[in-house]
Protein backbone atom coordinates (compact mmCIF):
# COMPACT_ATOMS: atom_id res chain seq x y z
CA UNK A 1 0.00 0.00 0.00
CA UNK A 2 1.43 3.35 -1.06
CA UNK A 3 0.91 6.70 0.69
CA UNK A 4 0.67 9.66 -1.69
CA UNK A 5 1.20 13.22 -0.43
CA UNK A 6 0.15 16.07 -2.71
CA UNK A 7 1.45 19.64 -2.20
CA UNK A 8 -0.82 22.24 -3.79
CA UNK A 9 -0.71 26.03 -3.76
CA UNK A 10 -3.35 26.97 -6.38
CA UNK A 11 -6.89 25.86 -7.31
CA UNK A 12 -5.47 24.35 -10.51
CA UNK A 13 -2.99 22.30 -8.45
CA UNK A 14 -5.87 21.08 -6.28
CA UNK A 15 -7.99 19.99 -9.25
CA UNK A 16 -5.09 18.18 -10.96
CA UNK A 17 -4.01 16.50 -7.71
CA UNK A 18 -7.59 15.33 -7.15
CA UNK A 19 -7.84 13.80 -10.63
CA UNK A 20 -4.61 11.88 -10.11
CA UNK A 21 -5.69 10.73 -6.63
CA UNK A 22 -9.07 9.52 -7.93
CA UNK A 23 -7.32 7.11 -10.30
CA UNK A 24 -4.91 5.61 -7.75
CA UNK A 25 -5.46 2.07 -6.43
CA UNK A 26 -8.26 1.96 -3.87
CA UNK A 27 -5.98 0.49 -1.22
CA UNK A 28 -3.58 3.45 -1.48
CA UNK A 29 -3.86 6.51 0.77
CA UNK A 30 -3.74 10.11 -0.45
CA UNK A 31 -3.35 13.32 1.54
CA UNK A 32 -3.49 16.93 0.35
CA UNK A 33 -1.37 19.63 1.97
CA UNK A 34 -2.07 23.24 0.98
CA UNK A 35 1.14 25.26 0.89
CA UNK A 36 2.12 28.93 0.57
CA UNK A 37 -1.40 30.03 1.42
CA UNK A 38 -2.61 33.54 2.39
CA UNK A 39 -3.29 33.83 6.10
CA UNK A 40 -6.92 34.57 5.29
CA UNK A 41 -8.29 31.66 3.29
CA UNK A 42 -10.47 32.26 0.24
CA UNK A 43 -14.00 30.88 0.09
CA UNK A 44 -12.80 28.18 -2.30
CA UNK A 45 -10.03 27.02 0.04
CA UNK A 46 -12.53 26.89 2.92
CA UNK A 47 -14.70 24.62 0.78
CA UNK A 48 -11.73 22.43 -0.07
CA UNK A 49 -10.87 22.05 3.62
CA UNK A 50 -14.42 20.81 4.31
CA UNK A 51 -14.72 18.75 1.11
CA UNK A 52 -16.54 15.60 2.25
CA UNK A 53 -16.46 13.87 -1.14
CA UNK A 54 -12.76 14.33 -1.78
CA UNK A 55 -10.36 11.50 -2.71
CA UNK A 56 -8.08 12.49 0.19
CA UNK A 57 -7.89 11.01 3.67
CA UNK A 58 -6.81 14.38 5.03
CA UNK A 59 -6.75 17.92 3.67
CA UNK A 60 -4.89 20.51 5.72
CA UNK A 61 -3.20 23.88 5.62
CA UNK A 62 0.52 23.16 5.77
CA UNK A 63 2.34 26.46 5.16
CA UNK A 64 1.43 30.11 4.81
CA UNK A 65 3.01 32.88 2.76
CA UNK A 66 6.12 34.13 4.54
CA UNK A 67 6.33 37.85 3.86
CA UNK A 68 7.69 39.27 7.11
CA UNK A 69 11.26 38.71 8.32
CA UNK A 70 10.02 36.87 11.41
CA UNK A 71 7.90 34.55 9.28
CA UNK A 72 10.88 33.75 7.08
CA UNK A 73 13.01 33.01 10.15
CA UNK A 74 10.37 30.54 11.36
CA UNK A 75 10.27 28.73 8.01
CA UNK A 76 12.98 26.19 8.92
CA UNK A 77 11.13 25.20 12.08
CA UNK A 78 7.92 24.73 10.11
CA UNK A 79 9.69 22.66 7.47
CA UNK A 80 11.21 20.43 10.16
CA UNK A 81 7.73 19.87 11.60
CA UNK A 82 6.40 18.96 8.15
CA UNK A 83 9.19 16.41 7.76
CA UNK A 84 8.28 14.73 11.04
CA UNK A 85 4.62 14.64 10.06
CA UNK A 86 5.38 13.23 6.60
CA UNK A 87 7.68 10.58 8.08
CA UNK A 88 4.96 9.50 10.50
CA UNK A 89 2.69 8.92 7.49
CA UNK A 90 5.27 6.70 5.74
CA UNK A 91 4.91 8.77 2.57
CA UNK A 92 6.04 6.85 -0.52
CA UNK A 93 5.16 9.40 -3.24
CA UNK A 94 5.42 13.19 -3.11
CA UNK A 95 3.70 15.43 -5.68
CA UNK A 96 4.25 19.09 -6.58
CA UNK A 97 3.29 21.55 -9.31
CA UNK A 98 6.64 23.31 -8.91
CA UNK A 99 9.85 21.55 -7.90
CA UNK A 100 11.37 24.94 -7.00
CA UNK A 101 9.05 25.02 -3.99
CA UNK A 102 11.09 24.82 -0.80
CA UNK A 103 8.45 22.61 0.85
CA UNK A 104 8.90 19.98 -1.87
CA UNK A 105 12.69 20.06 -2.01
CA UNK A 106 13.03 20.09 1.78
CA UNK A 107 10.81 17.02 2.14
CA UNK A 108 12.55 15.17 -0.69
CA UNK A 109 15.92 15.88 0.93
CA UNK A 110 14.86 14.74 4.40
CA UNK A 111 12.50 11.84 3.69
CA UNK A 112 13.86 8.38 2.80
CA UNK A 113 15.58 8.25 -0.59
CA UNK A 114 12.99 5.69 -1.70
CA UNK A 115 10.29 8.39 -1.88
CA UNK A 116 9.35 9.04 -5.51
CA UNK A 117 9.02 12.64 -6.66
CA UNK A 118 6.16 13.54 -9.01
CA UNK A 119 5.60 16.70 -11.05
CA UNK A 120 1.95 17.55 -11.73
CA UNK A 121 1.16 19.80 -14.67
CA UNK A 122 1.05 23.45 -13.65
CA UNK A 123 0.12 24.87 -17.04
CA UNK A 124 2.24 26.82 -19.51
CA UNK A 125 5.69 26.04 -18.06
CA UNK A 126 5.20 22.36 -18.87
CA UNK A 127 5.07 23.22 -22.57
CA UNK A 128 7.12 26.37 -23.15
CA UNK A 129 9.52 25.99 -20.23
CA UNK A 130 10.75 28.45 -17.64
CA UNK A 131 14.37 29.19 -18.32
CA UNK A 132 16.53 30.14 -15.36
CA UNK A 133 18.81 33.13 -15.63
CA UNK A 134 22.45 32.10 -15.45
CA UNK A 135 23.24 34.83 -12.89
CA UNK A 136 20.03 35.53 -10.93
CA UNK A 137 18.83 31.91 -10.74
CA UNK A 138 21.82 29.78 -11.66
CA UNK A 139 24.30 31.46 -9.32
CA UNK A 140 22.77 33.96 -6.87
CA UNK A 141 19.46 32.26 -5.99
CA UNK A 142 21.02 28.81 -6.20
CA UNK A 143 23.82 29.73 -3.80
CA UNK A 144 21.49 31.53 -1.38
CA UNK A 145 19.18 28.50 -1.24
CA UNK A 146 22.12 26.15 -0.61
CA UNK A 147 23.52 28.36 2.14
CA UNK A 148 20.11 28.89 3.76
CA UNK A 149 18.70 25.38 3.59
CA UNK A 150 21.43 22.94 2.56
CA UNK A 151 23.64 21.91 -0.31
CA UNK A 152 21.04 19.36 -1.34
CA UNK A 153 19.09 22.19 -3.03
CA UNK A 154 18.69 21.59 -6.78
CA UNK A 155 18.08 24.40 -9.28
CA UNK A 156 15.94 22.91 -12.08
CA UNK A 157 16.66 23.91 -15.66
CA UNK A 158 12.91 24.42 -16.04
CA UNK A 159 9.93 23.67 -13.79
CA UNK A 160 9.64 19.92 -13.19
CA UNK A 161 13.11 19.08 -14.53
CA UNK A 162 15.06 18.64 -11.29
CA UNK A 163 16.58 15.31 -10.29
CA UNK A 164 14.01 15.10 -7.48
CA UNK A 165 11.35 14.32 -10.11
CA UNK A 166 10.99 10.78 -11.43
CA UNK A 167 7.49 11.01 -12.92
CA UNK A 168 5.63 13.81 -14.74
CA UNK A 169 1.83 13.89 -14.96
CA UNK A 170 0.79 16.00 -17.96
CA UNK A 171 -2.34 17.07 -19.82
CA UNK A 172 -0.60 17.14 -23.22
CA UNK A 173 2.41 14.80 -22.87
CA UNK A 174 3.34 14.89 -26.55
CA UNK A 175 3.80 18.69 -26.41
CA UNK A 176 5.84 18.88 -23.19
CA UNK A 177 9.33 20.37 -23.11
CA UNK A 178 12.13 17.83 -23.70
CA UNK A 179 13.27 17.95 -20.06
CA UNK A 180 9.89 16.60 -18.93
CA UNK A 181 9.63 14.01 -21.68
CA UNK A 182 12.81 12.45 -20.26
CA UNK A 183 10.86 11.59 -17.10
CA UNK A 184 8.43 8.73 -16.75
CA UNK A 185 5.36 10.44 -18.23
CA UNK A 186 1.71 9.82 -17.36
CA UNK A 187 -1.38 11.31 -18.98
CA UNK A 188 -3.56 13.08 -16.39
CA UNK A 189 -7.04 11.53 -16.44
CA UNK A 190 -9.93 13.81 -17.39
CA UNK A 191 -12.26 13.23 -14.45
CA UNK A 192 -14.00 16.60 -14.33
CA UNK A 193 -17.40 14.83 -14.45
CA UNK A 194 -16.56 12.68 -11.40
CA UNK A 195 -19.06 13.04 -8.52
CA UNK A 196 -16.25 14.28 -6.29
CA UNK A 197 -16.09 17.54 -8.26
CA UNK A 198 -19.87 17.85 -8.21
CA UNK A 199 -19.74 17.78 -4.41
CA UNK A 200 -16.92 20.37 -4.38
CA UNK A 201 -18.98 22.68 -6.61
CA UNK A 202 -22.27 22.13 -4.78
CA UNK A 203 -22.11 25.54 -3.10
CA UNK A 204 -21.74 27.16 -6.51
CA UNK A 205 -24.87 25.52 -7.94
CA UNK A 206 -26.63 28.84 -8.66
CA UNK A 207 -23.66 30.15 -10.66
CA UNK A 208 -23.26 26.85 -12.50
CA UNK A 209 -26.94 26.96 -13.47
CA UNK A 210 -26.55 30.51 -14.79
CA UNK A 211 -23.48 29.80 -16.91
CA UNK A 212 -25.17 26.74 -18.43
CA UNK A 213 -27.19 29.23 -20.52
CA UNK A 214 -24.15 31.07 -21.88
CA UNK A 215 -23.18 30.86 -25.53
CA UNK A 216 -19.77 32.40 -24.86
CA UNK A 217 -17.54 33.21 -21.89
CA UNK A 218 -14.76 35.82 -21.90
CA UNK A 219 -11.80 35.19 -19.59
CA UNK A 220 -10.22 38.53 -18.67
CA UNK A 221 -6.55 38.48 -17.63
CA UNK A 222 -5.36 40.40 -14.58
CA UNK A 223 -5.24 44.15 -15.24
CA UNK A 224 -1.48 44.20 -14.58
CA UNK A 225 -0.91 42.22 -17.80
CA UNK A 226 -3.97 43.36 -19.75
CA UNK A 227 -3.71 46.11 -22.34
CA UNK A 228 -6.70 48.31 -23.17
CA UNK A 229 -6.45 47.11 -26.76
CA UNK A 230 -6.67 43.45 -25.74
CA UNK A 231 -9.63 44.12 -23.47
CA UNK A 232 -11.56 45.89 -26.22
CA UNK A 233 -10.82 43.11 -28.71
CA UNK A 234 -12.05 40.47 -26.25
CA UNK A 235 -15.26 42.41 -25.68
CA UNK A 236 -15.76 42.86 -29.44
CA UNK A 237 -15.36 39.12 -29.96
CA UNK A 238 -17.84 38.42 -27.15
CA UNK A 239 -20.36 40.81 -28.69
CA UNK A 240 -20.67 38.41 -31.63
CA UNK A 241 -22.49 35.98 -29.32
CA UNK A 242 -25.95 36.26 -27.81
CA UNK A 243 -25.85 35.69 -24.05
CA UNK A 244 -22.15 36.17 -23.35
CA UNK A 245 -20.59 36.01 -19.89
CA UNK A 246 -17.41 37.62 -18.60
CA UNK A 247 -15.11 36.43 -15.81
CA UNK A 248 -12.45 38.61 -14.25
CA UNK A 249 -9.18 37.25 -12.86
CA UNK A 250 -9.66 35.93 -9.27
CA UNK A 251 -7.16 38.46 -7.90
CA UNK A 252 -8.42 41.35 -10.01
CA UNK A 253 -9.18 44.50 -8.03
CA UNK A 254 -10.76 46.57 -10.80
CA UNK A 255 -14.43 46.45 -11.69
CA UNK A 256 -15.61 45.12 -15.03
CA UNK A 257 -15.40 47.80 -17.73
CA UNK A 258 -18.57 49.76 -18.50
CA UNK A 259 -18.39 48.48 -22.09
CA UNK A 260 -19.22 45.04 -20.77
CA UNK A 261 -22.36 46.15 -18.96
CA UNK A 262 -24.61 44.06 -21.19
CA UNK A 263 -22.69 40.87 -20.40
CA UNK A 264 -23.38 38.46 -17.56
CA UNK A 265 -20.64 38.84 -14.96
CA UNK A 266 -19.56 35.50 -13.53
CA UNK A 267 -18.28 35.27 -9.95
CA UNK A 268 -14.52 35.86 -10.31
CA UNK A 269 -13.72 33.97 -7.10
CA UNK A 270 -14.93 30.61 -8.45
CA UNK A 271 -12.02 28.69 -9.99
CA UNK A 272 -12.31 28.43 -13.76
CA UNK A 273 -11.75 24.66 -13.58
CA UNK A 274 -15.05 24.24 -11.70
CA UNK A 275 -16.92 26.55 -14.05
CA UNK A 276 -15.88 24.48 -17.06
CA UNK A 277 -18.12 21.62 -16.03
CA UNK A 278 -21.17 23.90 -16.19
CA UNK A 279 -20.68 25.25 -19.72
CA UNK A 280 -22.90 23.72 -22.38
CA UNK A 281 -21.35 21.89 -25.36
CA UNK A 282 -20.55 24.36 -28.12
CA UNK A 283 -20.05 27.29 -25.77
CA UNK A 284 -17.17 29.50 -26.92
CA UNK A 285 -14.40 30.35 -24.43
CA UNK A 286 -12.56 33.55 -25.39
CA UNK A 287 -9.32 34.84 -23.91
CA UNK A 288 -5.85 36.17 -24.55
CA UNK A 289 -2.64 34.16 -24.11
CA UNK A 290 -3.71 32.32 -20.95
CA UNK A 291 -3.22 28.92 -19.36
CA UNK A 292 -6.99 28.95 -18.75
CA UNK A 293 -7.47 28.33 -22.48
CA UNK A 294 -5.20 25.27 -22.29
CA UNK A 295 -7.31 23.99 -19.40
CA UNK A 296 -10.53 24.55 -21.36
CA UNK A 297 -9.18 22.70 -24.38
CA UNK A 298 -8.02 19.77 -22.25
CA UNK A 299 -10.98 19.30 -19.91
CA UNK A 300 -13.76 20.32 -22.34
CA UNK A 301 -12.52 19.47 -25.87
CA UNK A 302 -16.05 19.93 -27.30
CA UNK A 303 -15.97 23.65 -26.49
CA UNK A 304 -14.77 26.19 -29.04
CA UNK A 305 -11.72 27.99 -27.63
CA UNK A 306 -10.48 31.26 -29.17
CA UNK A 307 -7.24 33.06 -28.33
CA UNK A 308 -6.75 36.70 -29.33
CA UNK A 309 -3.03 37.53 -29.30
CA UNK A 310 -1.04 40.56 -30.36
CA UNK A 311 1.82 38.46 -31.74
CA UNK A 312 2.91 34.90 -32.35
CA UNK A 313 5.04 33.20 -29.71
CA UNK A 314 5.77 29.70 -28.36
CA UNK A 315 2.49 29.61 -26.43
CA UNK A 316 0.31 30.59 -29.39
CA UNK A 317 2.11 27.93 -31.43
CA UNK A 318 1.24 25.35 -28.77
CA UNK A 319 -2.38 26.50 -28.71
CA UNK A 320 -2.63 26.09 -32.46
CA UNK A 321 -1.23 22.55 -32.23
CA UNK A 322 -3.83 21.43 -29.68
CA UNK A 323 -6.80 22.87 -31.55
CA UNK A 324 -7.28 26.34 -30.08
CA UNK A 325 -8.25 28.95 -32.67
CA UNK A 326 -5.51 31.58 -32.52
CA UNK A 327 -6.06 35.02 -34.05
CA UNK A 328 -3.24 37.55 -34.24
CA UNK A 329 -4.90 40.97 -33.82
Amino acid sequence: MAHHLFLASTPFNIVIASMIALELPKEDISDLWLIDQPHESSEFIKRVLSWSGSPFKEIRLATFQAKSLDAKKQRKNILEQLTQQAMSLDVTDLYTGNDRRIEFQWLMAHLPSTVKGHYIDDGTYSYIGRKTGWLSDGIIDNLLKKLTYGFWWKQPETIGASDWIQMAHLAFPEHAVPQLRKKEVRQIPDLLSHPAFASLGADYSDTLSEIAELNALIILPHESVRSEKTEQLLLQEGSQHVNCGIKRHPRSESATTENAGWMKEVNAKIPFELLLGGLKPGCCVIGDISSALLTARWLRPQLKVVCLAEKTNSLTELMDKIGIEVRIV
